[in-house]
């Protein structure tokens, strides 16, 4: 939902999967009445704290900047392309995929920001 809504950052996946891995056992303890040692319980509780904590700091040491309001004639338009590469794989995904966002001139007739 926050990729959607705000984009993909790198620095929320430690919380994410600190979360992730929290409600993972505490579902297996609640619902699915696996006996969870007390143990594990502690370290999965350690492992969600990291998790906030890595993403707190990486939020403040690699901060999502921001662009200046554009001051010239025309507006500034947003273009977002997803190249995937089908002859390259990828570790997690089947092929080599790219998000690539641009920013540019814009006008209403499409003069400035129009494709070749």
């Amino acid at each position: 939902m926050q990729a959607r809504l705000d984009g993909a950052r790198w620095q929320v996946v430690p919380a994410y999967l600190g979360a992730l891995s929290c409600t993972a056992v505490s579902f297996a303890g609640r619902h699915l009445r696996v006996s969870i040692h007390p143990l594990l319980a502690r370290l999965t509780a350690c492992v969600g704290a990291a998790g906030a904590a890595s993403s707190a700091a990486a939020g403040l040491f690699a901060p999502v900047f921001t662009m200046p309001k554009p001051t010239g004639p025309y507006r500034v338009g947003k273009t977002t392309r997803l190249w995937i590469d089908r002859s390259r794989r990828s570790w997690l995904l089947k092929n080599k995929a790219r998000s690539i966002s641009h920013w540019s001139p814009y006008d209403r007739v499409g003069v400035v920001n129009a494709d070749p």
